[in-house]
């Protein structure tokens, strides 16, 4: 069973339920992709997708990964090369009550295209 996370629907409401508690403890391999206009982060059985900017196209590549923080590199509809962007995961991880420890059991994200 996956879960899907809407960070926005759990701001709002403030609460998440049982099914969507993370477990920890083993190292894991994230994907980051974007779709309708949400940028999605997945992990184990868990997405949180959050508003992504309103001209990405997609992301290009994972340069840095750092317990929450990404450097990624980004295509815009703008510009016709890619752009360095910084994402950091651990106040929306916070927003949704999911243990900021899920972050540090992740040891590899990759770019998940057409997620």
């Amino acid at each position: 069973m996956s879960h899907d996370i809407l960070y926005s629907d759990v701001r709002k409401t403030g609460n998440l339920t049982d099914q969507t508690r993370i477990r920890g403890g083993r190292a894991m391999k994230a994907r980051l992709g974007n779709k309708d206009g949400y940028t999605t982060f997945s992990f184990g059985d868990t997405t949180v997708r959050f508003t992504a900017p309103y001209s990405l196209e997609h992301y290009s590549r994972v340069k840095e990964w750092d317990n929450g923080y990404l450097v990624v590199d980004a295509k815009y509809d703008h510009n016709h090369q890619d752009e360095e962007e910084y994402i950091d995961l651990v106040p929306i991880f916070r927003d949704l009550y999911i243990p900021e420890a899920v972050l540090h059991d992740i040891n590899i994200v990759e770019v998940e295209k057409n997620a």
